[in-house]
């Protein structure tokens, strides 16, 4: 069987879609059944069965979520060098939002996703999870009193 060409122009139209108008279905509906999903901060890349899972939770704490596209590239045209196994890979500077805990947050992202067709067969996201540790933070520990108190010996 033939594999379907990368088409990441029709990828990234899906995605973006998305990203204004995130659900769960929508999001599981992005992924080929052979893809793979790595986030920061995960030991290992979640295989497909696991996504509907992630995504669920995702959601459920990330009340709104949103994505705003900021920039997308493809891999760099370096005169000599050989990319073309890169045809298939988009990279996605995004700006996050969502509301953690009553609180809005925002935090910068940047995707790397592989596809065949217009379905992900590789997504990786990295992001810096400190953008959203104080709310929460805060949420945990509404106030002092009941933050735990470090013990001095």
């Amino acid at each position: 069987m033939t594999e379907p060409a990368p088409d990441l122009d029709g990828f990234y139209r899906r995605f973006t879609a998305w990203g204004a108008n995130a659900t769960i279905d929508g999001y599981v509906d992005l992924f080929d059944p052979d893809a793979t999903l790595f986030d920061s901060g995960m030991p290992e890349p979640l295989p497909a069965s696991g996504i509907r899972a992630l995504i669920t939770r995702t959601l459920t704490l990330l009340q709104d979520f949103r994505f705003e596209p900021v920039r997308h590239g493809r891999s760099a045209a370096d005169p000599g060098a050989d990319t073309s196994h890169l045809a298939d890979t988009l990279y996605l500077e995004a700006r996050n939002s969502a509301v953690l805990f009553g609180e809005p947050v925002t935090w910068p992202a940047v995707y790397c996703v592989t596809v065949r067709g217009s379905h992900v067969i590789r997504g990786r996201r990295y992001y810096d999870q400190a953008a959203i540790l104080p709310t929460a933070m805060k949420a945990a520990w509404p106030n002092e009193t009941s933050a735990p108190k470090p013990r001095i010996r």
